[in-house]
């Protein structure tokens, strides 16, 4: 990982602990010091959990690293509460969910958003994402923008509680079937493309 990189994730963090969930929120324009020691080891992880929830299309640690190193983009994460207290030790450092997004004057964008699949169906997900909307809206910024699949009726659900309003639609823009562990059943061999769903949040 690059200094400059280093020197943007460990300086500029932000944290919110519910009851069982540190949401810990890197943000550029903080200068506080962030509770994180080795930024390397939480980028791998954040890796690791898009290669299970995007086996299709998921981002590698370098991906992640190297889009970090841009000012307009940022990272927040959920950390289980019980090690958030300990993060001075790496090893202690569990990230269950994360959310990559961008800032670009008064305009932001959910780029990847994923929850561990042991950790799913908690509020996980949702909490980090009401978390991370706040810190946007923080920043002066006037909405978010995000893609979703047509047929991710739980994530569609998600979205629309906290806000977000559907304002496109793209044709068949997803190839891939939703359910990846079913990809060489017959059934989905021949199934449709899916539409995915421009959504928009305007604070």
């Amino acid at each position: 990982m690059t200094e400059v990189l280093k020197e943007n994730l460990n300086k500029n963090l932000n944290k919110t602990v519910s009851n069982q969930y540190a949401y810990q929120i890197i943000d550029k324009n903080n200068k506080n010091l962030t509770d994180i020691t080795d930024t390397t080891d939480v980028i791998r992880q954040v890796a690791d959990i898009e290669s299970l929830v995007q086996s299709e299309d998921s981002w590698t640690q370098a991906v992640i690293a190297e889009l970090l190193a841009d000012k307009f983009n940022h990272l927040s994460v959920a950390i289980t509460a019980h090690t958030s207290s300990q993060l001075k030790n790496t090893n202690q450092q569990k990230v269950v969910a994360y959310c990559l997004y961008n800032i670009v004057f008064e305009q932001a964008e959910i780029l990847r958003i994923g929850t561990c699949p042991n950790y799913q169906r908690q509020g996980i997900a949702k909490g980090l994402l009401s978390q991370t909307l706040q810190d946007i809206k923080g920043q002066g910024t006037e909405g978010v923008l995000l893609e979703v699949r047509a047929d991710n009726d739980a994530a569609i659900a998600l979205y629309q509680q906290l806000g977000f309003k559907q304002i496109h639609r793209r044709i068949g823009y997803y190839q891939v079937p939703n359910d990846a562990s079913h990809v060489n059943s017959h059934q989905n061999k021949l199934s449709q493309p899916v539409d995915a769903l421009i959504m928009q949040c305007i604070f």
